[in-house]
């Protein structure tokens, strides 16, 4: 009974009071006098016939009939009010039973309004706070108005959550970083080299500018005689990679070189290669 509370649509306050009514734990009158908080429990203000307590307030009181039976009858239901053997958790089950899936939720709803309306209503006679008596024509125009609100707060919420999300369009005159590079690879001049990756539009994989590097001969690639013949395995063997000549500083993507270029190498600077070799103390030869 608790996940049918928690699964309807009514405000949260009301899903409380709903789960406190079917577990009894309504602070009336019978329930003040268990703990000790008075002497004795009272009539019921609205009947001033029986005892104070959630079943009575709820579905047998003939004030909670009269509410129960003009709402199911307003609305157009054929099920019957509760009977005054019985009590709001087993009639509300009972009574969901003669209805189809898709209405139980909206009955769930509904069932939650009208007693959390007459708990209210009760509240207002026992501390005072009605001015005067409502009928039960009024009480039953009130549930009935505030239920026709929550189906449409219900309804505006899951037209808004179904409703496909807009996707977020791209600023005019943007163009996509793939449509990008393309278009300044293709506006470089033909004699200038480019540096960097391109991506290319078929297969959308960088394209490297420069050409590969050369593989190892197949003689290179051959294990040695002595490795052979002793059966372990060769040692692999790394490429040797291509030394790049120093150059000029690259270009960007489109061609533009800076506006002050230094002289390649710098004076007094040589390659790493060529200061170790040549910074080299001489040996001194002894016969």
């Amino acid at each position: 009974m608790a996940k049918l509370i928690w699964r309807s649509f009514a405000p949260p306050k009301c899903k409380i009071f709903g789960w406190l009514a079917i577990r009894r734990r309504l602070w009336t009158s019978d329930r003040r006098a268990r703990h000790g908080l008075q002497d004795h429990p009272d009539p019921c203000a609205t009947c001033l016939q029986e005892e104070d307590n959630v079943d009575h307030i709820l579905v047998q009181c003939p004030y909670a009939k009269m509410v129960w039976f003009g709402c199911l009858s307003r609305v157009g239901s054929q099920l019957q009010e509760p009977q005054e053997n019985t009590n709001l958790e087993r009639w509300w089950t009972e009574a969901r039973k003669r209805l189809r899936k898709e209405d139980r939720r909206e009955f769930d709803t509904f069932v939650l309004l009208i007693a959390w309306t007459i708990w209210k209503q009760r509240n207002a006679r026992v501390f005072g706070n009605l001015e005067r008596q409502l009928s039960t024509v009024q009480i039953i125009d009130m549930i009935l108005q505030e239920f026709s609100l929550w189906r449409a707060a219900k309804g505006v919420e899951r037209r808004v959550s179904s409703s496909p999300r807009s996707r977020r369009r791209r600023p005019p005159g943007i163009l996509p970083r793939r449509r990008l590079s393309i278009v300044a690879a293709a506006s470089l001049p033909a004699d200038r080299p480019v540096s960097g990756r391109l991506h290319s539009p078929a297969t959308s994989s960088p394209a490297a500018a420069h050409p590969p590097s050369p593989r190892l001969s197949p003689a290179a690639a051959r294990p040695p005689a002595h490795a052979a013949a002793s059966g372990r395995p060769a040692p692999a063997r790394r490429r040797p990679s291509p030394a790049a000549p120093p150059g000029p500083p690259a270009a960007d993507l489109l061609g533009r070189l800076p506006r002050s270029t230094p002289p390649w190498p710098p004076p007094g600077r040589l390659p790493q290669s060529r200061r170790a070799r040549d910074l080299r103390p001489p040996v001194a030869c002894v016969i």
